[in-house]
């Protein structure tokens, strides 16, 4: 499984410099463009070096100034990042998206796994936006759920993701979901399988456009919604409901299947696939 590897320069760019004049904490000068301060219990010049030193070998080819601040909460560190208002503004969603999972790779670059939280301030480090928490969840062999806030539980997270490993769905994926719950659709996000786009990228999107409605019946019985994302977090492609006729193909493919317990990618789909590949996703851009 390959981890979502973010590309960290858009990011970046939104990051800025805090006016300095408010007691942020004790302060490190991880180089002439990196300062982070840390503050209260818990922390130490370590942390906060060791997290300066993370956020400037990830800053791509930006090279203004950049300012953090960690804390701890109980057991969570707290890591607040100024941001340029005018920048976010442009594509909040994804940014806030691409912050969200960055706690992930910030726990597991520099906190060794601790629970991580980032907020987004203004230059006076006060804070503008508290993003969803987010736990991540082994399934099977190197599979992940990263599941977003709490509109799913985690123990049906946990569910989902095992549910995902029997029916060998995450090799059409990158090893990783995004999963969360949006207006009551439960909504997976995940990068696509490149081998399988290269292969025949119709059939592959033939077989998501099935999935998705195959998971959401027989699977998981909810509303489910497959969209692809891209390696800045950004949703790229979804995929329509399927036509009634089709739907109705599936299920009498379902329920003249023999064994019952087998996989629904192996099985009732894999012989679908070549003849439903003339179904189109919907592309993002459509919407």
């Amino acid at each position: 499984m390959r981890k979502i590897l973010l590309l960290l320069l858009p990011v970046t760019l939104v990051l800025t410099s805090c006016d300095l004049f408010n007691n942020f904490g004790k302060k490190v000068q991880v180089n002439d463009k990196m300062t982070v301060y840390y503050k209260g219990d818990g922390v130490t010049e370590s942390d906060a070096k060791k997290l300066g030193e993370w956020i400037d070998k990830n800053r791509g080819d930006n090279k203004d100034e950049l300012t953090a601040q960690i804390m701890k909460e109980g057991d969570a560190y707290i890591v607040r990042m100024p941001v340029k208002e005018e920048v976010m503004s442009k594509d909040k969603e994804r940014y806030e998206r691409i912050f969200w999972y960055m706690q992930d790779q910030i726990s597991e670059g520099v906190f060794d796994g601790k629970k991580t939280k980032i907020i987004l301030t203004d230059n006076k480090l006060k804070d503008k936006i508290t993003l969803d928490e987010l736990t991540r969840i082994e399934v099977g062999k190197d599979h992940y759920v990263y599941l977003k806030g709490n509109s799913v539980k985690e123990k049906d997270a946990k569910e989902i993701g095992e549910k995902f490993e029997k029916e060998q769905i995450f090799p059409y994926t990158q090893g990783a979901i995004l999963l969360s719950k949006e207006k009551g659709t439960l909504v997976v996000r995940f990068l696509p399988n490149e081998e399988q786009i290269k292969s025949n990228k119709e059939i592959y999107y033939a077989t998501l456009a099935n999935l998705q409605y195959l998971v959401g019946k027989y699977v998981l019985n909810d509303d489910v919604k497959l969209v692809l994302i891209d390696e800045e977090l950004a949703d790229t492609k979804e995929f329509a409901e399927l036509a009634a006729d089709k739907k109705a193909l599936l299920d009498q493919r379902m329920t003249g299947i023999d064994n019952t317990n087998a996989p629904y990618t192996q099985t009732q789909y894999q012989g679908q696939r070549q003849t439903d590949a003339d179904q189109t996703p919907v592309d993002n851009d459509d919407h």
